[in-house]
């Protein structure tokens, strides 16, 4: 190598060596993406799975902070897995439902109702998605799509044995039978929320709170206050001051429902000293407001009158707000205060104003984000669809190259089991050609000496008939035992034509299972070749010309004799003329000549016709044998 080649060398190896650098520097960019994505995909979807837990786990204790975790999961179609998202849809709806938020368009409870449905592995979450779906209906006043659905919860929950959970259903059934009017029907589920509660002071409190207000509705008032009073006494034994200012206000309802406005103003009071929530003063002040307005007490009424109008300046809940300017209109108008009712009235109006405003506003944001998850959705079910779609024809691929390759093998295995069939076929036709050899030299040595012996018998004969009449006695004795010979000879020589015709028909079975492997078109030139140069004597040989041998061997002179007596024969008929003398069947003729059966039978006919048989039945073979013999005779 010249060194200007060395040098070439160089700079095209250190070309290779920057390239391969620059590429697996670029492969390696590649790989810190995608890892890094992976990472932050992978934290995302811890995250977003954290939060559910936690929003699940506060559900029941602290809803309000439940739906805040829940509210501050981004986009969790895509960060959560499919049966996660679907506890989301569950507890979202859950969570607004326990804070008392607007769930008529929460419809998506009903994907998760569906999915849980069909995988029924998960009792609880199907109870759940069940009852949550039942209270969407109720929202929208389908009350009989809403019994369906809190039955299926029934069902769903009778295998999990969760108490708080039957409870529940029963009581949100009870709740549909009485928006119906179905107070008895709403009474026996309240019952059996009772019997569900587990003996629960907290859950049998409000069942029996639940009972008392549809006494009231029955206009039922001992019964009514039966089961407040049992309410209250439960209630007292818990530490759930929340329940006890609740049953305390629907005490205080029932007794100004009864005209008892003395007992429903202790009642009122005791719930508001029984308060820990300083925003829910404003509500009692309103309802003694209203209690003392109701009986004319016009001092208590001025006094809280003045009360709320000092309240309404720290208010936020604008419900509330209505509330109160409501009750500050009617006290104006009724004092004759008509400026005043005026502005509370205006006051009144921009309040449910504003909370119209906000209801349509979270309409619309919820409606926003039902599309933005039926759009993902749509995109999710695309991609899934996709993806079925590549391991569907990936199935469909590997399958083709199944079946090729199990076809390829099987062919492979017979075309093996095939050589190794013709190779032993090979050794035993060698083996018979080299016994088949030996014994016709042997037989033509033997026939040979019989010739010999008959023609030193007839020149003796003759011999002897042209001698002395006293070697008559002499010779006829050398004849008999020369007859005696002859016919031990011409026995031997059956035994041997006999032998020698067996071996005639292994060889013709020889021939005709190679044409058969002709006509087959194996593949095998190399065998079928080296078979032919062994039986045939030569590869360009076709088993019909072997055949046509081995007649001429068999029948010496028989086929000239054919071709001179009977020359109207065709070529067809000629062959098949000499085959039949051979141990074939119409079959194998028609094999080894290569035509049809029904060819080989109408050639059989019109030889019958040509040499004069006088008969269908008649065989071809003996008819020109007897023939043959008979010209041979002759001659």
């Amino acid at each position: 190598m010249t060194i200007s080649n060395k040098l070439q060398f160089k700079k095209n190896l250190i070309f290779v060596l920057y390239f391969n650098d620059i590429k697996m520097r670029k492969i390696l960019y590649i790989l810190m993406i995608t890892c890094l994505f992976s990472t932050i995909s992978c934290s995302k979807h811890y995250e977003a799975k954290q939060l559910l837990h936690q929003a699940q786990n506060l559900m029941e204790i602290n809803p309000s902070d439940a739906l805040s975790y829940l509210d501050s999961i981004m986009r969790p179609e895509e960060y959560l897995k499919k049966e996660q998202y679907m506890e989301y849809l569950v507890a979202r709806t859950q969570a607004k439902y326990k804070n008392n938020r607007d769930i008529k368009d929460d419809t998506a409870v009903f994907e998760a109702r569906r999915y849980y449905d069909s995988n029924a592995d998960n009792p609880k979450m199907t109870a759940l998605a069940n009852l949550y779906s039942g209270c969407v209906y109720e929202e929208n006043n389908a009350l009989d799509k809403a019994t369906q659905a809190y039955n299926d919860a029934i069902l769903s929950a009778q295998s999990v044995r969760d108490s708080l959970l039957m409870w529940r259903i029963h009581i949100y059934i009870g709740h549909v039978f009485g928006l119906q009017r179905l107070y008895e029907q709403a009474l026996d589920s309240y019952r059996k929320s009772a019997e569900a509660s587990g003996n629960k002071e907290e859950r049998l409190a409000e069942s029996y709170g639940a009972m008392s207000r549809t006494f009231l509705l029955m206009e039922n008032i001992d019964s009514a206050f039966f089961y407040i009073n049992e309410g209250i006494r439960l209630a007292e034994q818990t530490s759930n001051h929340k329940l006890q200012n609740q049953l305390y206000q629907n005490a205080s309802i029932l007794c100004r429902e009864s005209n008892d406005y003395e007992k429903a103003e202790s009642y009122l009071k005791i719930s508001m000293i029984r308060n820990t929530d300083t925003s829910e003063i404003p509500r009692f002040h309103l309802n003694l407001a209203k209690l003392y307005f109701a009986v004319a007490i016009v001092d208590s009424t001025r006094l809280y009158a003045k009360m709320l109008q000092n309240d309404i300046k720290t208010i936020e809940e604008m419900e509330l707000k209505a509330g109160i300017y409501n009750f500050l209109s009617e006290y104006s108008a009724a004092n004759d205060c008509f400026d005043s009712a005026l502005y509370y009235q205006k006051k009144l109006t921009d309040i449910i104003s504003r909370i119209n405003d906000d209801k349509l506003q979270r309409a619309v944001y919820e409606v926003h984000e039902r599309y933005n998850y039926e759009v993902l959705q749509r995109s999710y079910d695309n991609r899934l669809i996709g993806r079925q779609r590549i391991i569907i024809i990936m199935a469909l691929i590997l399958l083709c190259i199944s079946i090729a390759f199990i076809t390829v093998i099987s062919r492979l295995t017979c075309k093996r089991k095939e050589e190794s069939t013709l190779r032993r076929q090979l050794q035993d036709l060698q083996h018979d050609n080299i016994r088949l050899a030996e014994m016709k030299d042997s037989n033509l040595d033997d026939i040979r000496s019989m010739n010999e012996k008959l023609a030193v018998l007839e020149k003796e004969k003759q011999q002897i008939r042209d001698g002395k009449d006293g070697l008559i006695e002499k010779n006829n004795a050398t004849i008999m035992i020369l007859k005696h010979d002859l016919e031990l000879a011409n026995n031997q020589k059956e035994e041997i034509n006999r032998y020698f015709e067996n071996n005639l028909k292994q060889r013709l079975i020889t021939i005709r299972k190679i044409s058969l492997f002709e006509h087959k078109n194996i593949n095998k030139r190399e065998v079928l070749d080296e078979i032919r140069e062994l039986v045939y004597g030569s590869k360009n040989k076709t088993s019909l010309e072997a055949a046509i041998d081995l007649f001429n061997d068999s029948y010496n002179g028989l086929a000239k004799f054919i071709k001179n007596e009977y020359p109207d024969l065709t070529e067809t008929e000629y062959y098949v003329c000499f085959l039949t003398f051979l141990p074939f069947s119409i079959n194998d003729i028609a094999a080894l000549l290569g035509q049809s059966v029904n060819t080989v039978a109408k050639a059989r006919t019109g030889i019958r016709k040509k040499i004069g048989t006088g008969g269908y039945g008649c065989d071809i073979s003996d008819f020109i044998l007897g023939f043959y013999h008979i010209s041979r005779n002759n001659a």
